[in-house]
């Protein structure tokens, strides 16, 4: 387990720091990863964005545990996935926080892996090459209700869809 220090970060993204700063309520983000680069870079990107990153769980076990004790009630929960990871853990996330928008960062994810995804009820599929100004977008659409996934997933949803039809 490690602790991560964000406090001391900045967003790139202009129109969004106006938000937080506008007495908007901010968007409660729960992030789940093994990796503590990456909690602190997606802290410092967040930081004006309106969205806090209110917790940082190093395990799948650990986020179930937040949700079930009914202390965390988030948002957003991000999944940074793994080879472990798997569709029935995210089924239990949407029982655990029925409320709660579910975002996959993934560094490579096929279509037929995507499909499977949002088949479960996943709102957002971010790519972890995105610029920092993308992903507090991303959040932003997925916290507003939008679907959000790179350009050439949905292209190839679309072409299976087609076909199926």
């Amino acid at each position: 387990m490690f602790s991560v220090d964000i406090r001391t970060t900045e967003c790139k993204d202009k129109d969004t720091a106006e938000v937080a700063n506008g007495g908007e309520e901010m968007i409660r983000l729960l992030f789940q990863t093994d990796e503590p680069v990456l909690a602190v870079g997606l802290g410092r990107i967040l930081e004006g964005s309106g969205i806090d990153l209110s917790g940082v769980c190093t395990g799948f076990e650990e986020v179930t545990e937040k949700l079930k004790d009914g202390g965390a009630r988030p948002d957003i929960i991000l999944v940074n996935a793994t080879p472990e990871l798997n569709l029935s853990q995210i089924v239990l996330l949407g029982r655990l926080a029925p409320s709660s928008k579910r975002t996959i960062w993934a560094r490579d994810i096929t279509p037929e892996s995507a499909h499977q995804l949002l088949e479960v009820g996943v709102t957002g599929i971010m790519r972890k090459d995105l610029s920092p100004e993308i992903v507090c977008l991303c959040l932003q659409k997925v916290h507003a209700g939008e679907i959000w996934m790179d350009r050439s997933l949905v292209g190839s949803l679309l072409r299976a869809r087609t076909v199926s039809l």
